[in-house]
């Protein structure tokens, strides 16, 4: 049932704008206070594949899809808000972020499990067709700090002729290789046509001294 409402949907989307969408999709887990923690699909690149499909074009997500539950009702609900899921193969399971807040003022506390701390991209020949025939790519939330996963993305985006974008999306649990994060981001925005960078993620990827001349240099 889950496959035939997926062919369906390609085929109504095959007449629309294409847009491709390369990052996570994980599972976030919410706790407010002693509340019990409650379960919501998300991730960046999760979140602007729907926002894709909201606006009307032929949305496709691009991330690891575990083989497990949580991964099975990731895809469910793609499909469900108009989404093209396409899962890369990974042996690990769902990405999970657990997000805590104190009170219902406060800011959250961030905690991931091993498979977003660890998380890498094994691009195929499928993910490349894709990508070769979009008309706009969009990534956000890749592992830039893994040199092998933004490799594999820049040969494909390589052979496509689309727009391009990026965000890096830096969280600070996620940066204990800082440097090599940078250097991936550096290396995929001089590949895209635009740039999507926040006063706080210039921050956290370059600090207070850098960040003007980081800017000028992208």
């Amino acid at each position: 049932q889950r496959h035939a409402a997926l062919l369906a949907h390609q085929h109504a989307m095959s007449q629309k704008r294409q847009i491709v969408v390369v990052g996570d999709g994980i599972v976030d887990v919410v706790t407010r206070g002693g509340q019990e923690p409650t379960r919501h699909p998300g991730g960046a690149a999760l979140n602007v594949a729907k926002g894709v499909a909201i606006l009307g074009h032929a949305s496709t997500l691009i991330f690891n899809s575990a083989d497990d539950e949580l991964g099975k009702e990731l895809c469910d609900h793609l499909v469900a808000h108009g989404v093209i899921p396409h899962g890369l193969p990974t042996s690990a399971p769902t990405g999970v972020a657990n997000a805590y807040f104190e009170t219902p003022e406060s800011e959250p506390v961030y905690s991931f499990n091993d498979a977003i701390v660890e998380r890498h991209y094994d691009f195929t020949a499928a993910s490349g067709s894709l990508i070769a025939g979009a008309e706009g790519v969009a990534l956000t939330s890749l592992a830039l700090d893994d040199e092998s996963s933004v490799d594999g993305y820049l040969r494909q985006l390589s052979g496509s002729g689309a727009f391009s974008a990026v965000d890096p999306n830096p969280r600070p649990a996620l940066l204990a290789r800082r440097e090599r994060y940078r250097d991936g981001f550096e290396r995929v925005s001089a590949s895209s046509r635009l740039v999507k960078l926040s006063d706080e993620d210039i921050a956290l990827l370059y600090g207070p001294s850098e960040g003007q001349a980081a800017v000028e240099r992208l």
